[in-house]
């Protein structure tokens, strides 16, 4: 069993991922523009009957405070509605913080005992701070992104108002190819993937620890996703459960992503 600490922690990482879930612009437009007319070429094309709900409900909460998106968004944990009230959002999205939508950031992105986290896919570094709350004092959370921008995005972000996160270690904030996840702060007890990848990478599950879990979206771009949730037992055995379907850009290369700007 893992700790309730942890469970915590992927409760918001659940939330928050689908909360700030990278969307190219192309896919925004068609979810605004569907939104307008009642339709889309997702919806339409789509038999997955989650996906069309979520495709329907996703973008309907907005907010113009960090506490109004809270109460929009807000779980039945305290724990997790703390960690979500203690870190702005406004520090992190510079257009509509509080709409409870994906929002640009910039480089084809947009805006989950001592515990080790990874966020593959940093982006903002909003849910990099989350988690990092989450985990106490003694945790430590490692944000991957292969954007060097963007990962200064995000420790800009983070010392607005949270600078302490960083020069204590507990949020660590690296440069590199998130598919590879990041070695030397391996095992993970727990792992969010913030961008689709195409199959769960290897390097990821071996980077996951003995009853550790990941959170992933897997599938191809453009077409229906499921948010897996992937569990390792003591045997390094893992069981992978379907949660829901979702929409996120590819877990791809720098120069793809740049391509999408």
């Amino acid at each position: 069993m893992m700790c309730k600490s942890i469970l915590k922690m992927l409760v918001l990482i659940v939330e928050l991922s689908l909360l700030m879930s990278e969307c190219n612009e192309e896919v925004c437009r068609s979810i605004d523009r569907w939104m307008d007319n009642r339709k889309t070429a997702i919806y339409k094309r789509s038999n997955d009957k989650k996906l069309k709900k979520i495709a329907t409900m996703a973008w309907l909460s907005g907010a113009d405070s960090n506490k109004k998106l809270v109460e929009n968004l807000k779980s039945h944990d305290e724990t997790v509605e703390e960690a979500m009230l203690s870190i702005d959002r406004g520090d992190f999205a510079p257009q509509e913080p509080y709409a409870d939508s994906p929002v640009s950031i910039g480089y084809g992105a947009t805006i989950s005992a001592p515990h080790m986290a990874l966020d593959v896919g940093s982006g903002s570094g909003y849910l990099t701070a989350c988690m990092a709350v989450m985990v106490g004092p003694e945790g430590k959370i490692v944000g991957i992104d292969h954007i060097e921008e963007l990962v200064n995005i995000s420790r800009q972000n983070i010392e607005k108002h949270h600078g302490d996160l960083l020069s204590s270690g507990r949020i660590v904030l690296v440069t590199g190819d998130g598919r590879k996840g990041y070695a030397p702060g391996a095992p993970y007890t727990a792992i969010h993937v913030g961008a689709a990848a195409s199959e769960i990478p290897q390097e990821l599950l071996d980077q996951l620890a003995p009853r550790g879990r990941m959170l992933i979206p897997v599938g191809l771009e453009h077409s229906a996703q499921r948010f897996l949730q992937v569990d390792k037992n003591e045997n390094g055995e893992t069981v992978k459960k379907d949660l829901l379907g979702v929409l996120y850009v590819p877990l791809t290369d720098p120069q793809r992503q740049r391509r999408k700007e």
